[in-house]
């Protein structure tokens, strides 16, 4: 007992370690001068929650609402994650252009990452019962993309239905898995793939789930559309969606290459999701084959969709290592994860490897989107590699239905 108080006690402190590192490499200017007095990081990491900030709140000085007085074009859970954060800044009439102000967004929005990173790490040891995978949680891609956007809080939601799905809570799992489609749609391909499934193998209670997850979701989106910028704002976020760092720039020239690559993409991503449908899990039960193939799934979704982002390895390393048996395998998602970290790291940066890599003959230019870019050459290295394990993983845990 004293054996294991004192590991879990040193696992939690790494934990600290590992969000603290977070926090302060993508720490703005501001933030560093307002807490420390001075700057002790010169160039921090860029971020997509700073740069929410930057780009809707500063300058603001009273409280506004996303969709209601201003275009916000992002999924709707993603505005209550940004209201919740920058609220109460707003009620006590900080001035949200001062230092002062970025300060108290940047250390809110660090406490809910640090809760959710907890959180995260005692539902996952709950689901998979088994303390050897999270070490996953240490990986380098939490390092850079923890304190970074809502991804940690993802993770939160995905296990966390998972664990009351396990524990026949359905209906709090279906709220769960509605919050999850409220962030980003690709997920309904998680419940989908979990009421299939559960419907296939004759699992009672499977309706109420599913239905109530994609109505809970669809809730979301419905109040989204009633509010004066819902529409416009749904639209611009479909509309932004450029493969930054997918798989098909190894086809097109660039991100912003023609609207047919987000249309591809789309039917990619269904066509392997009807195509891991038509397959049984290998699970050793009902529940545990249930929700191994909706994770399958939705990783496998994840990898060919179009926005496949760096922040995505953020829930899909506790997925894949559950998967990954051999010692090679893991080295090899390991790698794909060390290339994953290094993206942002050198994003803006992209030029100053052109000119080292100038006798390759590539046009010497700031433009990381392009397949020219050295970046891309490692994100496409990156997605290879998990493409790889994910048909590796495939191969191990589905068999067909069709025929013995």
């Amino acid at each position: 007992m004293v054996h294991q108080m004192v590991r879990r006690s040193i696992i939690y402190m790494v934990l600290v370690v590992v969000f603290l590192a977070s926090f302060i490499i993508h720490m703005p200017l501001d933030v560093q001068k307002t807490l420390f007095g001075s700057i002790i990081i010169s160039e921090p990491v860029y971020s997509d929650i700073v740069a929410l900030y930057n780009g809707y709140l500063h300058g603001m000085n009273n409280t506004r609402i996303p969709y209601v007085d201003y275009p916000f074009p992002h999924p709707p859970l993603r505005m209550i994650l940004f209201t919740v954060v920058y609220t109460p800044i707003s009620l006590l009439s900080v001035d949200l252009s001062s230092g002062f102000g970025l300060t108290l967004y940047y250390l809110l929005y660090s406490m809910l990452v640090f809760v959710s990173y907890m959180l995260s790490y005692i539902v996952y040891g709950g689901v998979v019962g088994d303390n050897k995978y999270s070490i996953v949680f240490l990986f380098p891609s939490f390092v850079i993309y923890l304190v970074y956007d809502w991804s940690i809080i993802v993770l939160f939601l995905l296990f966390a239905s998972i664990m009351f799905f396990v524990r026949n809570h359905l209906f709090i799992a279906s709220i769960f898995s509605g919050l999850l489609i409220m962030y980003d749609p690709v997920f309904s391909v998680f419940v989908v793939a979990l009421l299939f499934e559960w419907y296939v193998r004759g699992g009672n209670g499977f309706l109420m789930y599913g239905l109530l997850g994609v109505l809970w979701g669809a809730l979301g989106y419905l109040l989204l559309l009633l509010t004066p910028y819902g529409v416009g704002s749904l639209t611009a976020y479909f509309k932004g969606l450029t493969c930054m760092n997918c798989i098909y720039l190894l086809a097109i020239h660039g991100a912003r290459s023609g609207q047919y690559v987000r249309a591809v993409s789309l039917g990619v991503v269904y066509a392997a999701s009807v195509f891991l449908l038509l397959s049984s899990s290998r699970g050793k039960s009902l529940i545990s084959s249930v929700y191994s193939k909706g994770l399958i799934v939705l990783a496998t979704a994840s990898i060919l969709w179009l926005y496949m982002v760096p922040q995505v390895m953020i829930y899909l390393l506790p997925i894949y290592i559950l998967y990954l048996v051999r010692r090679s395998e893991k080295i090899t998602l390991l790698i794909a994860d060390l290339l994953n970290s290094i993206i942002i790291l050198l994003w803006f940066k992209d030029i100053i490897l052109r000119r080292m890599l100038s006798f390759t003959r590539i046009p010497v230019e700031q433009n990381p989107w392009s397949i020219y870019s050295p970046i891309q050459w490692i994100a496409q290295v990156r997605n290879i590699l998990l493409i790889i394990l994910i048909i590796l993983i495939i191969y191990k845990n589905q068999t067909w239905r069709t025929g013995k």
